[in-house]
């Protein structure tokens, strides 16, 4: 219905099957910014996050923020009212069934709230989304909150595309994240946010700035984590069948086994041998801020309790204000300085402290 120059607009859709994957094959291009858009070399400055210390760091940026090139060609419209609904029983995706989509909301004078964005995704996993989003000149801006859970979180990693693969069979199951979202001047942040993966709870907040090289932001307070738990069993699969629930220790050693997850006489698998990360090339890829405390950490059967880490990493290079751990088989230890060329020829520059207590 049109009233003058206002125009107003009533949706309500619901279909029962549809197939993306087939759309997106048959009819997507890739889209591309006009060549007005490029980069120009400017550093984007970041943002301190809610619910926690971390900053998203500007220095060391190459490249405008990404969002903000794109607000010149997205807006919403103003004289535009109405209210939309838009459902499906089930959507095939990537090969996978996602069911109960919706999407329901409102749009008025350049204000999109949405009440309700949700889903059942696979690997007994739930997304849903509710908030906010306006285009002003700067940039697009959202805030909104979002709740995500997930009984079967490695089925719901390999749907999206990531290797699980080497994680035992028992880690990377349940997983539960609740955050309030603020999208603003190019940089995302999730605020408060509220995670549990497995055994281990995290709360703090993590700011991305959406730039040509990421900046980013995190504070964050840990509980505990057991990374030997997350480690691939080197000589079978020992470690993955004795902390696997009784009624599947048996049968993952079984089909692990079968699969080719560990090697005679003790040897690596191949796929074991190739799970070592370029941690120099990882850490050289964004710039961050971070603060993190963690309650406690076991790797190598080793625990420490009260770490503490507090730093910025630019450019490949670390400048750790303070990193401490409490108690390390009894010793104390801390040290503030630089870290250069992070990986096998890394430097370091700074001071070591060490106190061992008296035995008794």
């Amino acid at each position: 219905m049109v009233l003058g120059d206002a125009k107003t607009f009533d949706v309500d859709l619901r279909a029962t099957r549809l197939n993306l994957d087939s759309l997106i094959s048959n009819g997507s291009q890739s889209a591309t910014l006009p060549q007005e858009t490029a980069v120009s070399g400017e550093a984007v400055e970041g943002v301190e996050p809610q619910g926690g210390q971390g900053v998203a760091g500007g220095q060391g940026a190459t490249g405008d923020a990404l969002l903000p090139r794109l607000a010149k060609h997205f807006a919403l419209p103003k004289k535009l009212t109405g209210r939309f609904k838009v459902a499906a029983d089930s959507l095939l995706y990537r090969e996978r069934l996602v069911r109960q989509v919706h999407v329901e909301g409102d749009l008025a004078e350049g204000r999109l709230s949405l009440a309700q964005v949700g889903a059942l995704l696979p690997g007994g996993s739930e997304f849903q989304l509710h908030g906010v989003l306006t285009t002003p000149k700067t940039a697009p801006r959202f805030e909104g909150q979002i709740e995500t859970t997930s009984n079967n979180f490695r089925a719901l990693l390999e749907w999206l595309g990531a290797e699980a693969s080497q994680v035992p069979a028992n880690r990377l199951r349940r997983m539960s994240f609740a955050s309030a979202l603020m999208l603003e001047k190019g940089q995302l942040t999730a605020q408060n946010f509220d995670l549990q993966l497995d055994l281990t709870k995290a709360t703090g907040g993590i700011a991305v700035a959406l730039r040509e090289r990421l900046g980013v932001g995190i504070g964050m307070v840990v509980d505990s984590i057991n990374l030997d738990a997350y480690q691939p069993s080197v000589g079978g699969t020992a470690t993955a069948a004795l902390s696997a629930p009784p009624s599947q220790g048996t049968e993952a050693t079984k089909n692990e086994t079968e699969a080719g997850g560990a090697a005679p006489d003790g040897e690596p698998t191949e796929a074991e041998a190739s799970l070592g990360v370029d941690w120099a090339a990882l850490l050289g890829s964004f710039d961050a801020n971070f603060d993190i405390s963690i309650g406690s950490a076991t790797l190598n059967r080793t625990q420490a309790k009260d770490l503490y880490l507090d730093g910025t990493l630019r450019a490949g290079d670390a400048t750790i204000r303070e990193a401490r751990v409490a108690d390390l088989l009894g010793a104390d230890a801390a040290y503030r300085g630089e870290l250069r060329g992070l990986g096998a020829d890394m430097l370091l520059d700074g001071r070591f402290d060490l106190a061992v207590a008296a035995p008794a």
